[in-house]
């Protein structure tokens, strides 16, 4: 798990009894006048970094107004160190810079003297002087995340990054974006590419900068969380509160629980809520909420069945382009058959729309979906590229709507066993990854294979191991492959001829964020049943290593043991 830092602004009004009443620079002028002299400062930042011990913490982001360069003194500096040194304390980010070319270069002796790398502050003297600022950071081996201060937009923000030869980057803070009504959640993933660090911080709401504890403001915190893990981003994360009148303590001890809860959730992939409040239809509701499907090929009949489980579901009808295929369906869940989709997304009762059509359907189907109004899950993939999925995402999130997609293999109890071992060190640095998706020739056992062979192995099952290693293993960062049709000739099972011209063999190797090495292989001619490899997936790591017997499975058998040893079975997490 990411480390947990506290950004000891927090105690801006420390000094004057929390009763902050004349604005920020009261807190800062207090807040200096109290750690300044040296013959008080040992005992007085001691106490401080006590404090921070008690809640939780093992790292700090520093706020220059206890350690100023402008008045810090070498020895200041060394007190300090020895301070942070004796609580095992590290500091993540320095909260200041400078404002011309002394102030920066006292505050790198600064941090250097503290062992910070980062800092995280608007530093304004990167617009007027950014040559020198990138010579300063870059020839002691700092960097400078430049925060969110006035930017509005994460794009304004990144103008402000530009070139900043990667001792510029992004310091995201989510309390600043949320005052200004802007998606923080959606900012992370925007800035992926630039982000040094993360202020994570929650407001009361827009057009203000009151910050509260975490999840009750307007900042979708939770959602910051996952999508902080859905870029791979394994920096520090900084647990932000700064009231005038209180005393931040308490409310920060428990959003750092609440944090830590959440960033050790199942991954689900973000969704972005809209803030404050979404408009569109809600899902909360005491009556059931509605749904319904288009598509009602051979998976819509589990998902009937599934829905018939959930008191809270209620699906009202059915659609497909093959209107004797959606009455049999409806007939058999006791369901309505809706005459096409335009019906569908004109029933203001329908809350969700559950895009069961096939793979070269789903984009189309889903974005008409989100744009009349309804929450969408679609089943395998969203898209077939990128840039069409990152922009049904991105419109989910404008119309405040929600969004999600198959598969969900992560959630189940041998999944989540392996997880747990992987999280917990059982294998030591997991380096390398094995995916198996042998899942036979469609056309022996599925009445329409064609669609399947359209887009290939690949879209249609190695998804589901895809998901697992990038879950894990953290996102992508490059993909070596190949592929090629391996069995052209293809018969149905009513005795028709086609033929496959996508690939039907696919071998990927992936680098992941955190260094791994995963190699998928994806199959539409060898089975399951005759190969010794099945459709499993193995871990290996520098202590050892763990193999689920079926990704697919979520009473899977899982097996683990010490490296060059018999794999032995491991009992599963309970549901």
């Amino acid at each position: 798990m990411n480390i947990l830092s506290f950004n000891t602004a927090n105690f801006v009004a420390r000094e004057i009894g929390y009763s902050m009443t004349e604005g920020w620079m009261q807190g800062d002028a207090a807040t200096q006048a109290w750690y300044r002299p040296i013959d008080t400062f040992a005992g007085r930042f001691g106490a401080m970094l006590d404090e921070i011990v008690t809640l939780g913490f093992s790292a700090i982001d520093l706020w220059l107004a206890q350690l100023n360069p402008a008045w810090a003194s070498d020895q200041h500096v060394a007190l300090a160190r020895q301070a942070l040194d004796a609580r095992s304390l590290n500091v993540a980010t320095l909260a200041g810079f400078g404002d011309n070319r002394e102030h920066v270069l006292r505050a790198c002796q600064v941090a250097l003297g503290v062992g910070a790398t980062t800092f995280g502050h608007p530093a304004q003297i990167v617009d007027r002087d950014r040559a020198f600022v990138i010579e300063a950071l870059g020839s002691r081996g700092l960097r400078l995340g430049i925060e969110n201060h006035p930017e509005k937009t994460p794009a304004a923000l990144r103008d402000r990054v530009g070139d900043g030869q990667g001792v510029i980057g992004a310091m995201i803070d989510t309390g600043w974006f949320g005052s200004q009504g802007y998606n923080a959640a959606r900012a992370i993933v925007e800035l992926k590419d630039v982000l040094f660090g993360i202020h994570l911080k929650d407001v009361l709401g827009s057009g203000a900068h009151h910050t509260c504890r975490f999840g009750q403001g307007v900042v979708p915190v939770r959602d910051c969380a996952q999508a902080l893990r859905r870029i791979g981003y394994i920096g520090p994360i900084s647990v932000e509160h700064e009231p005038e009148r209180a005393d931040p303590r308490e409310d920060i001890r428990a959003s750092a629980v609440l944090l830590r809860g959440w960033m050790e959730e199942p991954f689900n992939g973000t969704h972005f809520r809209a803030s404050p409040v979404p408009p569109g239809p809600t899902i909360m509701s005491n009556a059931p909420t509605t749904i319904a499907i288009i598509g009602c090929g051979n998976i819509a009949g589990p998902y009937t069945q599934d829905i018939a489980r959930y008191p809270h579901l209620r699906l009202k009808g059915v659609t497909d382009i093959d209107p004797a295929r959606a009455k049999a369906l409806a007939d058999k869940a006791g369901c309505a058959v809706y005459p096409s989709v335009e019906a569908i997304l004109a029933d203001p009762e329908v809350s969700i729309v559950v895009n069961l059509t096939i793979f070269e359907a789903h984009y189309t189907v889903t974005r008409r979906a989100l744009e009349a109004g309804k929450h969408v899950y679609s089943e395998k993939p969203l898209a077939l590229n990128v840039a069409d999925a990152q922009a049904l995402v991105s419109l989910a999130s404008e119309r405040g709507l929600r969004l999600g997609c198959s598969p969900f293999v992560h959630l189940g109890e041998a999944q989540q066993t392996a997880w747990k071992l992987i999280r917990d060190g059982r294998l030591g640095q997991v380096r390398v990854a094995y995916a198996e998706v042998n899942h036979g020739r469609i056309e022996t056992w599925h009445p329409n294979p064609v669609p399947f062979y359209a887009v290939g192995p690949l879209w249609d099952v190695g998804v589901y191991p895809l998901t697992l290693l990038t879950t894990m293993l953290g996102p992508a960062r490059s993909v070596t492959a190949a592929g090629r049709v391996v069995m052209p000739d293809r018969v149905t099972m009513d005795g028709t001829l086609y033929q496959v011209t996508t690939p039907d063999f696919v071998i990927a190797a992936i680098e992941h964020a955190g260094g791994a090495i995963s190699r998928l292989t994806a199959s539409f001619y060898v089975s399951h049943r005759s190969s010794r490899q099945k459709s499993g997936l193995e871990f290996h790591g520098d202590i050892g290593s763990l193999a689920l017997e079926s990704w697919a499975a979520f009473d899977s058998p899982v097996f683990a043991g010490n490296f060059g040893e018999e794999l032995k079975p491991v009992d599963l997490i309970a549901p």
